[in-house]
């Protein structure tokens, strides 16, 4: 399946998007045409991919309801948005926007990291936002975790930060083989680490994945 049309049933239920580091506003004209998006505003900080972005939604006569905006981050969201789609940029650049801007009234959050998950799931202890999905597509045979966040409280432990607690209670085989894969490699690690030396946050990772994975046979 496709990375960025996953995304789409999350949007149904809501009207003005904002799609953050939208590059050529593939998403939002997919959104605009497929859900209840009637509105969307499509951001990014860089002239290349804006100037071909404002082309494509020329092209496809949707400049009457997607606005192309130059910007960083969330300083270009507007009071009209109610959902937020970041996808395609680090899980801690994400996490350190959603830390200093403030949200206005979004109430939905689509984020789509390509790295550093935990970085998303860890602001679940520090903003008001709970994570009420997760789901991992393979696109050209890369793997990619999706979250979806609500406003509420909904406090993570440890592991489910690391790895997702409904990802984990979905039992995807994708996610298992991507759970194996990282097993794989800290096994490899650890094994040319002398005794005793290994780092702790390591060591419990190692158990972690494989409580969850012998709880999946």
């Amino acid at each position: 399946m496709d990375r960025l049309t996953a995304l789409l049933p999350w949007m149904d239920g809501h009207t003005v998007l904002l799609d953050v580091g939208t590059d050529h506003a593939r998403l939002p004209m997919e959104a605009i045409k497929h859900t209840s998006i009637q509105k969307a505003y499509a951001s990014d900080n860089k002239k290349g991919p804006l100037k071909v972005a404002k082309t494509r939604v020329i092209e496809a006569r949707l400049e009457n309801v997607i606005t192309v905006l130059e910007g960083d981050g969330l300083a270009v969201l507007k009071d009209d948005v109610d959902v937020v789609t970041i996808a395609g940029l680090g899980g801690s650049l994400i996490q350190s926007m959603l830390l200093k801007d403030d949200l206005k009234n979004v109430d939905t959050l689509i984020i789509q990291p390509t790295n550093k998950v935990s970085s998303i799931r860890a602001l679940t202890n520090l903003l008001p936002w709970m994570i009420v999905d997760e789901i991992i597509t393979v696109d050209k045979a890369i793997p990619y975790i999706s979250l979806l966040l609500k406003k509420g409280c909904m406090p993570m432990t440890d592991k489910e930060v690391l790895f997702g607690k409904a990802l984990i209670a979905r039992k995807d085989p994708a996610y298992r083989e991507l759970l194996v894969q990282d097993l794989t490699f800290l096994n490899t690690l650890l094994s040319q680490i002398p005794d005793g030396k290994a780092p702790e946050k390591m060591r419990a990772k190692q158990t972690l994945i494989k409580e969850i994975l012998d709880d999946w046979t």
